[in-house]
């Protein structure tokens, strides 16, 4: 039996449940006030942490059932806290909240074991019922554990009985044992076809059938289509369609509960023959109330289907259809990501050709050699030249982000010489520093090597961090940039006297779309990319980019790293 200090099960030794335990992590007050005004109606033991640290501590010295986690904390984020949490309880149910980050950064949660994720702003009733379904799920792992100890120790003392007692009870400590572990097996992967795949395996092997298919319901159609199937030929798997209401799936979409045809007396039976069925166990497959599908195994070996076969796959088939949705989620997720990576590109691609042939004839109308103006109309041809300008620099930023997000962005890699390169982006940018009477300052540490990189690429990313410190910089002021070398990498750093960035807003710095001055009156323009951008490229070579801020020095540092190892830039 469990013990009643075991950390990992929050059971007594009587087998019932002691109050879920939940640790809510958010440097937001206000955000830790309504969660604890919300479970305060619930029967829950409530802990609140303000931050990364002080969650691992409580995490380290207490047992909790549920971790309820934002994402962006101060210090340790939120990541780190829920793979701490998972390593000190592998079945703690961890739910993240994620507002400035991206879809992929929750998905990365998901990947490092959470539950689920809810996004800011967020729906009470969401969030509540999300808790109750989570605090369920490890009631149901809970519930398993202590059904596969007390199989294990009631096979000991059967042991003495007659063989085909003991194989009884063999047979039902493998099911349960799979049951455990397949709840574990179908939760690791959101791809769809491969979570399908892994579900009709452990259906067939939990049963001791010899064949299974799941079949999802196709919506107003009123049909139930196969999507992955075992112990038949595959092709046929895709092709095979029966109507939600009739035969033995019929009676499981209307009962909502498990059904056995015993064999083929029984009529029920007959949209399965096609399948090569004499017997069968349909399990519903049920999300928030909702019928998604159905489980089929035929043919057992041995004899006909038991209720415990029944029953076993009934609590199977509520941790497959988490797994399920949570796959379709991911999909549907991945697929309008894609869809607007090419919809970006598409309409930034097509806005190039208007503006390259207005920013020529713009060139033509502005030579004296071909058009006598004034300066009054000189000027406004230049406020014109430069939006034009100004628009393609964004529309390349739009594309190269497009590029970056579906992994597309090409880099060719060449002989670099970092000098050259630094003296370049000076020159370009002299006509802005000029401007603002900042000087542009370049301080090398020895003699330079060359090294392997897509120069252009980098030439933007200096480009960028150079262009944004003279933007934020006051008028008769430094930028400055050094560049360091140690054993294994190039370091870049741009430093300017500017007023510095708040601690607050360092972690949305290389987010894309991101301002840290939003509003409409904002001084300094742009899409928000560039430092995404920048980010990607420097990943791109194996790098990585960061920024210092504040301290006992003015303004901030952008730096960023580069390999000078060939092989690991290309490697990347």
């Amino acid at each position: 039996m469990v013990s009643s200090d075991d950390r990992t099960t929050g059971l007594t030794v009587s087998g019932s449940y002691s109050r879920p335990r939940i640790l809510i992590v958010d440097d937001e007050e206000s955000v830790l006030e309504i969660f604890v005004d919300l479970f305060s109606e619930r029967d829950y033991d409530v802990s609140t942490a303000g931050n990364g640290e002080a969650a691992l501590a409580q995490l380290e010295t207490g047992s909790f059932d549920l971790l309820l986690t934002d994402i962006n904390l101060p210090g340790v984020d939120g990541l780190e806290v829920v793979a701490r949490a998972k390593k000190f309880d592998p079945e703690i149910v961890v739910l993240v909240i994620t507002g400035f980050a991206s879809t992929s950064t929750a998905i990365d949660a998901l990947r490092h074991g959470a539950y689920d994720y809810i996004t800011k702003p967020f729906d009470l009733w969401n969030v509540d019922q999300v808790v109750t379904r989570g605090i369920q799920a490890r009631r149901l792992k809970q519930e398993n554990r202590q059904l596969l100890e007390y199989l294990t120790s009631a096979n000991e003392e059967l042991q003495r009985h007659e063989e085909i007692l003991r194989e009884k009870v063999n047979i039902a400590t493998r099911q349960m044992s799979t049951l455990y572990e397949v709840g574990q097996q179908i939760s690791e992967s959101l791809n769809l076809n491969q979570t399908m795949d892994v579900i009709v395996e452990k259906a067939v092997s939990l049963t001791g059938a010899r064949s299974g298919i799941v079949l999802l319901n196709q919506g107003n159609s009123g049909q139930l289509a196969g999507i992955a199937g075992m112990g038949m030929d595959p092709e046929f798997v895709p092709t095979f369609r029966i109507r939600s209401d009739e035969g033995l799936n019929g009676r499981v979409v209307r009962s909502r509960t498990a059904e056995i045809a015993e064999s083929l007396a029984d009529p029920s039976i007959e949209p399965l023959c096609r399948l090569g069925a004499n017997s069968a166990l349909a399990v519903p497959l049920l999300s928030k109330g909702e019928l998604i599908g159905v489980i089929d195994v035929m043919n057992k070996d041995g004899g006909p289907f038991l209720p415990a076969d029944q029953n076993v796959l009934t609590m199977f088939a509520s941790q497959a259809a988490i797994a399920i949705v949570n796959a379709q989620l991911y999909s549907q997720a991945k697929e309008i990501d894609r869809m607007k990576s090419e919809f970006v590109a598409v309409v930034s691609h097509e806005l190039r050709t208007p503006l390259t042939a207005m920013k020529g004839s713009l060139e033509i109308l502005s030579d004296r050699e071909y058009f006598t103006i004034n300066d009054k109309q000189q000027k406004l041809l230049g406020i014109c030249m430069a939006s034009v300008e100004r628009l393609i620099n964004q529309i390349n930023d739009i594309l190269d982000f497009s590029k970056i997000e579906g992994s597309k962005l090409p880099l060719n890699f060449e002989t670099v010489d970092a000098a050259e390169m630094v003296r370049g982006v000076f020159e370009h940018l002299a006509p802005l520093a000029r401007k603002k009477s900042i000087e542009l300052a370049f301080k090398p540490t020895g003699q330079l090597p060359t090294f392997t990189a897509d120069g252009m690429r980098i030439a933007q990313v200096l480009t960028n961090l150079v262009g944004n410190a003279l933007k934020f910089s006051p008028e008769k002021t430094t930028v400055e940039v050094s560049v360091d070398l140690d054993a294994e990498e190039i370091l870049f750093t741009v430093s300017d006297q500017g007023p510095g960035i708040a601690n607050e807003y360092l972690p949305l710095l290389f987010q894309k779309f991101k301002q840290l001055d939003s509003s409409h009156t904002r001084k300094v323009g742009g899409t928000g990319l560039g430092l995404f951008i920048s980010r990607g490229i420097v990943e791109g070579h194996g790098g990585r980019i960061y920024v210092e801020s504040g301290g006992s020095l003015p303004g901030s540092r952008f730096c960023f790293r580069l390999p000078l190892d060939p092989a690991v830039a290309r490697a990347a």
